[in-house]
């Protein structure tokens, strides 16, 4: 099938792109690698890990499928003609705007989606897409339970937030956190801004996580870096079947999840089962 050759033709492509990255040092990193420890002691984010497999370009032994750089293709392609129309619209006055947040000797370097104005007040907007079950219980939220952002987008806009305060000209302290699920087309926004570090969404105050927990994870992860460290894994990689079944019991994994674990004969995180490195962590672990 002439499908298959452009198949192969993509992953190969997608996987030359990696291996020809040159390694970094460490002392940049980007708003994707944030991640925080929040009140309860769990950590949600990028695996610190996962961040120092991707800064030492160690070869990916999962890289991503067909599917998933179709979908993160189709993100792009959403977010542009997102861009295109809001600047049609008078609303975005300015697209991928770069800014760097210094914490003492680390830079936060990145760009925001774009630069939106209401009411004469400028504002932040960062788009992100996705599709699923999980994805629009998570975001939209049900009957019985109101949605939320997803705490690894949160954290980007959290920096954007401390990045773009005292901007020289695109300064702002409101940021739009805009869902489109790729599925259906439908939307959903967030307003997000800070108060003494912690996110207040919607006007409603989330005290689970503060910039301050942000920042110390960035600077952990640069002593790994620096120090050249393999760090922990932030999470489990490995769940054995009785695990997997109690997961399944508790409805914390999908019917399509856990036949999956059952034929690997062992079950993981979330946050492990995307991961470019998953082989890789576990042979580490």
């Amino acid at each position: 099938m002439l499908i298959n050759e452009v198949n192969r033709y993509i992953c190969k492509e997608a996987i030359e792109h990696e291996r020809t990255k040159p390694p970094r040092d460490g002392g940049i990193y980007w708003p994707s690698q944030a991640s925080a420890v929040l009140a309860n002691g769990g950590v949600v984010g990028q695996c610190l890990r996962a961040s120092f497999y991707n800064i030492k370009r160690t070869p990916q032994t999962n890289p991503p499928s067909i599917e998933a750089l179709r979908k993160m293709a189709f993100g792009i392609k959403i977010e542009e003609f997102e861009l295109q129309k809001a600047k049609a619209s008078g609303v975005l006055i300015a697209p991928h705007i770069t800014f760097e947040l210094l914490i003492g000797s680390i830079a936060i370097r990145g760009n925001i989606d774009g630069i939106g104005k209401k009411d004469d007040h400028l504002r932040g907007m960062e788009y992100k897409t996705g599709s699923g079950y999980y994805f629009t219980k998570e975001v939209w939220g049900t009957p019985w339970e109101p949605g939320s952002p997803r705490f690894s987008n949160l954290l980007q806009v959290m920096l954007y937030l401390e990045g773009f305060r005292e901007h020289k000209e695109y300064a702002f302290d409101t940021c739009a956190l805009i869902y489109i699920d790729r599925g259906t087309g439908a939307t959903n926004e967030y307003t997000v801004r800070l108060d003494a570090g912690y996110p207040v969404i919607d006007e409603k105050p989330e005290y689970v996580v503060n910039i301050k927990s942000v920042y110390d994870r960035f600077k952990l992860l640069d002593r790994y870096i620096t120090r050249n460290i393999l760090p922990p894994s932030d999470f489990r990689n490995t769940y054995s079947l009785e695990e997997v079944r109690q997961l399944y019991t508790q409805k914390k994994i999908s019917k399509k999840q856990f036949e999956g674990f059952i034929q690997m004969g062992s079950g993981c995180d979330a946050d492990c089962s995307w991961c470019n490195w998953y082989n890789q962590c576990k042979r580490d672990s």
